[in-house]
Formats: structure tokens, sequence, C-alpha cells
């Protein structure tokens, strides 16, 4: 039986590893905003038009890119809270609403990055934005009502 639950535990430990040694990118949409900003303002440049128009379209496609990257924002800002205040540390037992699997979930935490958390949940790892780690409450509120 002990052969076993090592077995278990080596496998977990494996899988943690994994996760650690994955960080997720997080500075893609960052950049593709910023490169896409300084391409508009070459483009306008180049074809000689005048500079408030210049200010004007880099100004248009920053903020669609603001409006486009604002998940990755809010991620980003999030887990600079959680980096701060540590609500979380890998090894905490979290329970949880996961929308994708319309279900209350039990999870270990494994990691806690800069724009997600990566939990264990019986299923396999289960990728978070730290933005919904830290709403107020993270259980979905109709087990909250069953549960009083």
């Amino acid at each position: 039986m002990s052969l076993i639950r090592d077995d278990a535990r080596r496998h977990c430990a494996d899988r943690r590893a994994r996760a650690s040694a994955r960080p997720t990118p997080v500075l893609a949409p960052l950049t593709s905003a910023v490169v896409a900003v300084l391409l508009s303002v070459a483009v306008t440049l180049v074809l000689g038009l005048p500079d408030d128009l210049v200010v004007l379209v880099g100004g248009g496609v920053a903020l669609v890119a603001a409006v486009l990257g604002r998940r990755t924002v809010e991620s980003l800002v999030a887990g600079a809270g959680m980096r701060l205040a540590q609500p979380y540390s890998p090894g905490e037992q979290v329970r949880l609403f996961v929308p994708t699997l319309h279900s209350v979930v039990d999870a270990e935490i494994v990691r806690v990055g800069p724009a997600n958390t990566t939990l264990m949940v019986a299923g396999g790892l289960l990728v978070v934005p730290n933005s919904r780690m830290l709403k107020g409450a993270p259980e979905h509120p109709s087990t909250s009502s069953e549960a009083a």
C-alpha cells in the first residue's frame, strides 16, 4: 500500500515541477501592442502626414491595444498584488467554481505566476487568471447558499 502512495506522491511532485517549469507567456500581448503603436506612428510619419494626425493615429492604435489587452493587464496587476499580499501560496487547498467544468472543485495551488495561478485538480492541471483568484468570492454563489 505504501508503494502506491509513494508512486502517487512522486507523480504529483513530477506534475508540479513540470507546471512550475512552464510559465505562461504574458509579455506577448503587451509587446504586440507596443509594436502596433510604433508601426502605426512610423507609417504615418513616412507618409508625411501632419503631426496632429500622427498623434491621433498612434493614440487610436494604443486605445485599441489597451482594450484588447485589458485581461492581460488586469491579470498582471492582480499578480503583482498577489506577490505583495501573498493570500495564497503553493501547497494550499482552495475551493472555487470553474465555469468550463460547470462545477465547484477542490484544488491545490501549484504555482502563482505573474499573470496566472496553476492549480492541481482531480482531472489534471488548471490555469486560472490571477484576477479571478483575487475576486472576493471565488466560490459559485449557489454552493454557498446550499451549505448554509
